[in-house]
């Protein structure tokens, strides 16, 4: 691991110190965010949850801030696979429990574009549940690509994820009556979880549940 540490560092993939609390750190394997700062992610609560149209219910692990913002930033665009599996260790109980709320029929997640894939190298959502050995089945694609949502307004995204998301094919008929719940991380206007569980719903979806790995407030 600590080679691995230095080989990070000699690329200049990593940080001296923690992007969270600025502290200096022996890189590891990701080197970006410090383990006291990962350990320290915790689920936050009470939140104030607002009705999200087409959705019968979600959860959010904690405010989308602080060590938690550097961690998923880190994830989606300095593609630090290795906070993937830190993340889903500090999640797993978390979403495990609100699992057994649910009882879903189907576990999936909101994907990435496929240029967006290739060029991270990994679809962060759908190796956050792999990491956590939690069942999943790809149901939904995303087909059309836009730029990162961040920065956009509540209308904007509406319309930039409103035709962005189609449910795959093989799984048109074998979604009726069915009950998904929906892995993303992060929850901003709630415009691409809406849309999403609207595709769900039109092919005869019974109920779409959302967990969220972070809100932002």
């Amino acid at each position: 691991m600590k080679l691995l540490g230095k080989l990070v560092d000699s690329l200049f993939l990593s940080e001296d110190f923690c992007i969270s609390c600025g502290k200096g750190f022996e890189a590891d394997a990701q080197g970006f965010v410090c383990p006291k700062c990962i350990e320290d992610l915790k689920p936050f609560h009470p939140f104030e949850y607002i009705e999200l149209p087409f959705i019968s219910g979600y959860r959010i692990f904690a405010k989308y801030e602080g060590a938690l913002e550097e961690v998923i930033k880190s994830i989606k665009f300095r593609r630090a696979l290795p906070l993937v599996q830190a993340l889903a260790g500090k999640v797993e109980t978390h979403l495990k429990e609100y699992l057994k709320d649910v009882e879903p029929d189907m576990i999936t997640f909101v994907p990435v574009h496929f240029w967006r894939r290739w060029g991270r190298g990994f679809d962060h959502n759908e190796e956050l549940l792999r990491f956590m050995n939690i069942p999943f089945l790809k149901v939904v694609e995303r087909h059309r690509y836009s730029k990162p949502l961040a920065g956009y307004g509540r209308e904007e995204r509406k319309r930039i994820t409103g035709e962005a998301f189609r449910v795959r094919k093989s799984f048109i008929d074998l979604l009726e009556g069915k009950r998904v719940l929906v892995v993303d991380d992060l929850l901003t206007t709630g415009s691409t979880a809406q849309s999403v569980a609207k595709i769900l719903m039109e092919v005869g979806v019974d109920e779409v549940y959302f967990y969220f790995v972070a809100r932002e407030l």
